[in-house]
């Protein structure tokens, strides 16, 4: 029984995996278990959590989520999940007509997006957080000051924009187009050069 046992156990009994990693760059120094897991071309898929927070999560941070999760399939990032969240806002609103119409005229869907209120335990599970405006990053740094560190203005992953983004509630439909057109140029830098990024949580 004994001899029986330990031909069972034998296959279970594995080294350790050992993983160099730094933002989504990640080198395998030693296989263990996760080689028989997830690997993909020899690197451990570790996933990736951002979120985008505006006021009311009706306009601004669903674009932008919505932008983010097309610019990340078209990039076959499969380690990176995307959501968004409100400072000032109640769970369960839609996004708003003008945005939604706006979004789905560059093949974005919010249809079916419900705003979500931000709190300590929204922002704990995530690794990145990227706000529309300055105040929704101190409002971040009111409920959990430690994510401040990995927290920042969606303008500042641009590289030539700054400032907030404007918030186009109550506006038309071409201020709309511009606050989309905005996310986009910014989104589309920072997923552009994501590997490199080194602005993830610790």
């Amino acid at each position: 029984m004994r001899r029986l046992n330990e031909a069972i156990l034998k296959p279970l009994i594995v080294t350790s995996t050992v993983v160099l990693a730094w933002g989504l760059n990640l080198d395998t120094l030693r296989y263990g278990l996760v080689e028989f897991r997830s690997t993909l071309e020899g690197r451990v898929r570790i996933l990736k959590k951002i979120l985008f927070v505006c006021s009311g999560n009706t306009c601004r941070s669903p674009l932008a989520e919505g932008i983010a999760k097309k610019l990340v399939a078209q990039g076959d990032l499969k380690d990176i999940e995307v959501s968004s969240s409100g400072s000032s806002t109640l769970d369960g609103l839609p996004a708003s007509p003008l945005a939604v119409s706006v979004a789905e005229q560059h093949s974005v869907d919010l249809s079916s997006h419900r705003s979500r209120f931000l709190t300590r335990t929204v922002v704990g599970e995530v690794d990145l957080i990227v706000t529309m405006a300055e105040k929704h990053r101190e409002t971040v740094g009111i409920i959990e000051p430690g994510t401040l560190a990995y927290t920042y203005l969606l303008t500042d992953l641009c590289g030539d924009e700054d400032g907030d983004v404007p918030d186009p509630i109550g506006m038309g439909k071409e201020e709309y187009e511009n606050t989309y057109r905005l996310i986009e140029r910014c989104l589309g830098a920072f997923v552009g050069n994501i590997k490199d990024f080194d602005g993830w949580k610790k």
